[in-house]
């Protein structure tokens, strides 16, 4: 939480206030080595840039935050790490040990070639992750900078949710293309990016430090139930959002994933249904897409299977909860120093 009590005292909030509406002890903010969790973290940009007025203040905290020292234990793995796509890499492999409640990933974009680094919010019942979430690129953009002496930068960038600051916002902080309603959240790097020289390298320091965090911090986290949940929302818009598909990609048999499940009090249907849930509830609030878009998106049939979920879960249709959702945001947005209900999943 570096840098935010100065931040929101300059829109005259009270930074203590907003702590504990967020659930949230204030004595934190005097202690930089204080971990929080990711949900009280998420929920406090939330209710900070509805008190403030700015709607970009995830990205305003992030510039005011060290990109490599939130990032705790592997702060020093990261600064001696050879090569940008060492940091990246290693990052996305312990990024579980550091914090459980998101992961980061690499993958190839098909079309241009370009390295996509993907975030993905590991918890349910979040919908409310728009500025965690600018807050977390932003910090990647930063990084990217800093570790490689300004060489490498982010060349484009993709937001799951509409646009909620200016245009001049995105522009001065990520200085590309920034799409908005995407499927995923991620920023793209180009392979000369990855290649890029770690200014600060030093490879007898990474080795050891390698060796530290390797100790330290586990690569595998024992969560079933979280790694069936990545597969559901990665898959969910196509045919492969089975129990049998995702047996198969985790290498089990059908069988082997219900009976693991249940040992975790969950099941496959279940886990989809949290999925749908929470990105019906994401999109509705925070896109503008059409229904029949949402519907495909989630996987379903038609925009009647989405009305019948919709009824099921809020009690209400489709545009009646984006209608609520949406004149809930506006309203405590044109109201700054007032702070908002967090939205509520049942």
């Amino acid at each position: 939480l570096t840098g935010y009590r100065a931040l929101v005292a300059e829109s005259d909030c009270d930074a203590d206030r907003l702590m504990r509406d967020a659930g949230l002890d204030p004595v934190v903010l005097a202690q930089p080595e204080a971990m929080i969790s990711f949900r009280a973290f998420a929920g406090l940009l939330e209710q900070s840039a509805a008190a403030s007025g700015h709607a970009d203040f995830g990205m305003r905290l992030a510039e005011r935050q060290n990109s490599t020292d939130i990032m705790g234990p592997l702060a020093p793995l990261i600064r001696s790490a050879p090569t940008l796509g060492d940091v990246f890499a290693y990052s996305a492999i312990f990024s579980l040990g550091y914090s459980s409640a998101i992961q980061t990933s690499f993958e190839i974009e098909p079309e241009s070639g370009q390295m996509l680094l993907r975030a993905e919010i590991m918890i349910d019942r979040l919908p409310n992750r728009r500025q965690i979430i600018e807050h977390i690129l932003v910090q990647c953009q930063s990084a990217a900078s800093s570790l490689s002496g300004g060489k490498a930068r982010v060349r484009e960038v993709w937001l799951s949710h509409r646009r909620l600051a200016a245009p001049s916002a995105y522009g001065r902080r990520f200085r590309t293309t920034v799409r908005f309603s995407q499927l995923i959240d991620a920023v793209m790097f180009s392979p000369e990016d990855m290649a890029s020289w770690v200014v600060s390298r030093d490879q007898d320091a990474f080795i050891r430090q390698l060796g530290v965090v390797a100790r330290t911090i586990p690569d595998e986290v024992s969560d079933f139930a979280r790694d069936v949940r990545v597969l559901v929302t990665r898959t969910l818009s196509g045919p492969d959002c089975t129990a049998r598909a995702v047996a198969k990609a985790l290498g089990v048999a059908c069988r082997t994933l219900n009976r693991r499940l249940a040992g975790e009090a969950a099941s496959f249907r279940a886990v989809r249904d949290g999925v749908r849930r929470d990105l019906m509830l994401h999109y509705l609030a925070h896109t503008g897409l059409p229904l029949t878009e949402i519907a495909a998106r989630l996987g379903l049939a038609e925009p009647a299977v989405l009305s019948h979920l919709c009824r099921r879960w809020f009690q209400t249709t489709p545009r009646a909860l984006r209608k609520t959702l949406v004149q809930h945001s506006a309203s405590h947005l044109a109201q700054p120093g007032t702070t908002v209900p967090m939205l509520r999943v049942p």
